[in-house]
């Protein structure tokens, strides 16, 4: 992003900060001996004893002219969280909202997983200015969606795709 965005601005650096252990007596702690496909026994003591925890810097990237769609972001020569293959056609075939500068809070991830569309995509929307209009779109099938948002005073753009002439995307950076 880095190379074909038009600015970037750090939000939040990058820091350490040490997780809380949790007090657990020895019987308690011997009787961890197995763990989900994921994890492994050492990282379930590193929870219980505490440890320290990297976070990552948080970047706002800006772009020009920019298609967004339920999968991804396109900008000339790239396409970012998704395929391009979910953009040619609705965008040659419709008319599409235009919006002057508008916020980016979706992806692959947050439009196919609720827990991630939660979790990940509403906290990056309230990283979105003032003047700044917030597309995170969700799946119609979900539509408890809406509730979460109005619960939480988020504002979105209720369209499945717009065409933005400003756009910045915040990511923690990798």
């Amino acid at each position: 992003m880095d190379d074909i965005c038009d600015s970037m601005e750090i939000l939040y650096h990058a820091e350490q900060s040490q997780v809380k252990g949790v007090a657990i007596d020895d019987y308690c702690k011997s009787l961890i001996i197995s763990t989900n496909k994921t994890g492994n026994i050492e990282q379930e003591r590193r929870r219980i004893e505490g440890y320290l925890a990297d976070h990552h810097e948080t970047v706002k990237y800006k772009f020009s002219n920019v298609p967004a769609t339920p999968t991804g972001f396109h900008v000339f020569g790239a396409t970012f969280s998704g395929s391009g293959s979910d953009i040619f056609g609705p965008l040659l075939e419709s008319n599409i909202p235009i919006i002057e500068k508008g916020f980016y809070a979706t992806s692959y991830v947050t439009s196919t997983f609720f827990g991630h569309w939660l979790c990940d995509g509403a906290p990056t929307s309230l990283l979105k200015d003032p003047d700044e209009t917030l597309y995170f779109w969700s799946p119609p099938s979900w539509g408890h969606t809406a509730g979460y948002l109005d619960l939480m005073g988020i504002e979105r753009i209720n369209a499945k795709y717009v065409f933005l002439n400003r756009c910045p995307i915040a990511k923690m950076s990798e």
